[in-house]
């Protein structure tokens, strides 16, 4: 049946959204280091701890899968924690190798990491995976008071933690935007140094006066001196002349 005119529906009004697309984080990949392989699964150092999210299995040899299991744990006496679990391959083709999706979790700050094979052990044939791990560097700003170059110090195990204040939050109360033209971009040079703070700055810092446990043993003394010459006093007075 044919609907009229005045059946049909009208729209009144239109809300339009503009949503930006969120920018792919820059990440910084590195390749850990391959232990010798234990019962539980195929161990690999960092040998760092920077909050990873990403990992690629990155398979010996092409035409090949594996379903496996990846862990992480941040010193060798915690257990095991599971990060990530599918399927790894590599598949030969005409234009290249093609290796399996990275695998994405919840930034973890482990040194040591683990791959479980879970099915097609066999495929192996005695080689091993390799592991790769990325994660997003930390971005520092600040506010510049004088001319640069300037020196980011870091390391120090005598430094007491400090409260952040973030430029966001400045910014937004002077009424200007975080992509503003004052703020600037700066690459570090590679230029480093070990003897800033010295040997002394590797050293922890010493332990703080136990200021409670001094005034009490002060308070102690000074009532036992108290006490004494009172006792003192009174052998004078009932003492025989």
């Amino acid at each position: 049946e044919a609907l009229n005119q005045a059946d049909l529906p009208r729209l009144q009004a239109a809300t339009v959204d503009w949503v930006r697309q969120a920018a792919e984080p820059r990440l910084s990949r590195f390749s850990t280091r391959m232990l010798a392989p234990e019962q539980g699964g195929i161990i690999y150092d960092a040998g760092r701890k920077a909050p990873v999210q990403r990992a690629w299995p990155r398979l010996p040899a092409a035409n090949m899968l594996l379903r496996i299991a990846l862990d992480s744990r941040a010193s060798e006496q915690e257990p095991w924690q599971s990060r990530w679990t599918g399927e790894a391959y590599a598949l030969q083709r005409p234009d290249g190798e093609q290796q399996s999706s990275v695998a994405h979790f919840e930034p973890v700050s482990a040194r040591w990491w683990r791959i479980r094979v879970l099915r097609g052990q066999d495929t192996l044939g005695g080689a091993l995976p390799q592991l790769d791990l990325a994660y997003q560097p930390a971005t520092l700003r600040f506010i510049a008071q004088g001319e640069g170059p300037f020196t980011l110090a870091f390391g120090s195990v005598r430094a007491a933690p400090a409260q952040v204040l973030a430029c966001g939050s400045l910014l937004a109360a002077a009424g200007l935007a975080a992509d503003s033209g004052l703020l600037g971009r700066a690459d570090v040079d590679g230029k480093t140094s070990d003897g800033i703070g010295g040997q002394q700055a590797l050293q922890p810092r010493p332990a703080p006066l136990p200021l409670r446990r001094i005034l009490l043993w002060a308070v102690l003394i000074v009532s036992a001196a108290v006490l004494v010459l009172m006792a003192a006093r009174l052998l004078r007075m009932i003492r025989p002349g």
